[in-house]
């Protein structure tokens, strides 16, 4: 049988699961700083999915669990930008792109990531809500 918790100290518990979630509909924020990433003023970017990856954190306290938290450990997806019609006569790269968008890749490896997931009054718990700031390098996940 295999064991999903392991308690290490009186203060310390390992779950040993990982979760992964596809959460349609991401925000993406400070398309500005994605611009000059691709070199141009304006662009739209869209993303359809985020694929999250978390964990359950529990908080021990004198022996027992207090409480839990989801703990999100990995975010990605991919971006697709193109150039506003306006700016696609002056520019000589290409009009659309995708940006593959992973918070293990060394790009993207020091962004914060926020998670305020919490438990509903059922117990379920997973989240839903996957925004990108480009600006203030910042992952929300709710």
């Amino acid at each position: 049988m295999k064991k999903y918790i392991e308690f290490l100290n009186e203060s310390e518990i390992r779950f040993d699961s990982v979760f992964k979630t596809e959460v349609n509909g991401v925000t993406i924020y400070g398309d500005d700083e994605l611009a000059k990433k691709v070199g141009v003023y304006n662009i739209d970017v869209n993303s359809d999915i985020a694929y999250v990856t978390w964990i359950l954190q529990p908080d021990m306290r004198n022996n027992r669990i207090k409480s839990m938290d989801l703990l999100v450990t990995k975010v990605k997806c991919n971006i697709t930008w193109s150039i506003d019609y306006d700016e696609q006569e002056q520019y000589n790269g290409p009009l659309s792109g995708v940006i593959e968008f992973d918070t293990e890749s060394p790009e993207y490896k020091d962004w914060e990531i926020i998670t305020s997931v919490y438990f509903e009054k059922d117990g379920g718990v997973c989240p839903d809500i996957v925004e990108i700031d480009f600006k203030t390098k910042k992952i929300t996940v709710e």
